[in-house]
C-alpha cells in the first residue's frame, strides 16, 4: 500500500504512539491535535523531549520530512523548533551538510543552540524520526538518473561494439556477452 499523505483518514492510534514512545524511554512534552478543516480528521503530534516530534501520519518516520500538521503547529505555538535536521539528507541539495553546525528556528526567531542538547553525530537521525533506535548511516554517493540518459549512455557505449558487427554469428557472440555481463 503506497500512502500520498494526502488521505486525511489514515494514521496510527494516538495510544498507540503513546506507547511506543515509552517503550524507548521517550518524554513527551506536548500532546497536541491537529484538525483539518474540510475534513474533520484529527491527527496527533507529540513533542518529545529535546523538540523532537512524532505525528499519527507518520510520514517524517516514513518519508524523512514533515508533515502538514507539524506546521500547523509550528505556526500556531511559538515554542516549537524546526530543525534542517528534521529533514532526511537524501532530500537536501547538499547531503553532506554538517547539520550540527545551524541553530533551529521557530517562527518567529532563531533558537540558541543551547536549547537542542543533542549530539551532533545523533542530531538528523534524532530529530528525523524519533522512534528510530538504529545508528545513523551515511547517504550513498549515487545519485538517481532517468531512464533516457540510462539509454543514450548505454547507446554510446554499445555503438563502438555494434558497428564491427557484419554476420548473425557476430550478433550472437555479441548478445551473449552482453547477456553475461
Amino acid at each position: 500500500i503506497i500512502n500520498p499523505y494526502d488521505v486525511e483518514d489514515v494514521y496510527l492510534s494516538t495510544k498507540y504512539i503513546l506507547h511506543l514512545a515509552q517503550t524507548r524511554g521517550l518524554w513527551i512534552r506536548h500532546l497536541f491535535a491537529v484538525t483539518h478543516t474540510p475534513s474533520k480528521a484529527t491527527h496527533t503530534i507529540a513533542v518529545i523531549d529535546d523538540q523532537r516530534h512524532i505525528c499519527d501520519c507518520m510520514m517524517l518516520s516514513n518519508l524523512g520530512m514533515p508533515c502538514r500538521h507539524f506546521f500547523a503547529v509550528l505556526r500556531r505555538v511559538p515554542a516549537t523548533l524546526f530543525h534542517i535536521g528534521l529533514i532526511r539528507a537524501r532530500w537536501l541539495k547538499n547531503p553532506a551538510l554538517d547539520m550540527s553546525t545551524l541553530a533551529p528556528v521557530s517562527l518567529n526567531h532563531v533558537v540558541p543552540e543551547a536549547r537542542l542538547q543533542l549530539p551532533a553525530e545523533q542530531l538528523s537521525t534524532a530529530l528525523s524520526n524519533p522512534l528510530d533506535d538504529s545508528r545513523p548511516t551515511p547517504a550513498p554517493p549515487t545519485t538517481t538518473i532517468g531512464a533516457r540518459v540510462v539509454f543514450h549512455e548505454a547507446q554510446a557505449a554499445l555503438k563502438p561494439l555494434m558497428s564491427r558487427v557484419r554476420t548473425q554469428e557476430q550478433l550472437d557472440r555479441l548478445v551473449q556477452a552482453l547477456n553475461t555481463l
